[in-house]
């Protein structure tokens, strides 16, 4: 168990590694670098790593962002195949 960790997946008021923030968040671990370097998340440079404080982390899961629709639009020489098909009708 990881320290920082309680065992229903909830966090303490410890010093967490970024790995540990990362599980407790159910992120990946360079997503709690990146909001410590936009400043979303404050944490301290301890050695090569930081550390972030349990009660610092947000409580709510972040919306994830929907992904752009693509359309197929057949191209090159199938596009022209497609496009001769469909004429030919």
């Amino acid at each position: 168990m990881a320290l920082g960790v309680t065992p229903d997946g909830g966090v303490n008021d410890e010093i967490l590694t970024t790995a540990e923030a990362a599980a407790a968040m159910r992120v990946h671990e360079r997503t709690v670098l990146r909001m410590i370097a936009r400043g979303d998340l404050r944490g301290v440079k301890v050695g090569k790593g930081y550390r972030i404080r349990a009660d610092e982390l947000p409580t709510a899961p972040r919306p994830r962002p929907n992904p752009p629709k693509r359309r197929y639009r057949p191209s090159g020489s199938i596009g022209r195949i497609v496009a001769d098909m469909e004429a030919a009708s």
